[in-house]
């Protein structure tokens, strides 16, 4: 916080402290658990719990009840007024029709009308866009329907 009573010099101090520590480090998205690329096959396995041979029926059966299912998550889907809603609750948005009022008050309305088109275009062409997006996203999801094989107990 800005204080303007605090003394130049302890200003100072801090600026050298934080410049001194260098720009900070982004945490790591994956940073949790192992490094799977990096471990051997029987390293992995024994991490895993697991063993060349795979699981027996019951410890496969016994994991999944004390883990889940093994599925993907399901992504949201937005609807269409989710999606028009989102085009024109934007920050840029809101300067923008700030401007257009703004005009309106002041008597440049031929300005406020085009201020007020190009938002309306905006949001068309914004609303097309996502709309595909999320189009092209649900076939993709059905179209490839994941799967994995398997050993359980040297059988597949």
């Amino acid at each position: 916080m800005f204080d303007p009573r605090r003394p130049l010099g302890e200003i100072e101090r801090r600026i050298r402290e934080v410049v001194a520590r260098g720009p900070a480090k982004a945490p790591a998205v994956f940073s949790e658990g192992p490094r799977w690329h990096s471990l051997d096959a029987e390293k992995a396995l024994a991490t895993l719990g697991s063993r060349p041979t795979g699981l027996t029926w019951g410890e496969a059966r016994s994991l999944g009840r004390r883990h889940g299912r093994n599925l993907l998550t399901k992504i949201a889907r937005r609807n269409g007024f989710d999606i028009a809603l989102d085009q024109v609750t934007t920050l840029p948005v809101a300067l923008l029709a700030g401007t257009a009022v703004i005009s309106l008050l002041t008597g440049g309305v031929f300005d406020a009308a085009i201020v007020l088109a190009v938002i309306i275009v905006n949001g068309i062409i914004g609303f097309v866009s996502e709309t595909r997006t999320e189009q092209t996203i649900a076939s993709l999801e059905a179209s490839a329907l994941p799967s994995a094989r398997v050993l359980r107990h040297d059988g597949e």
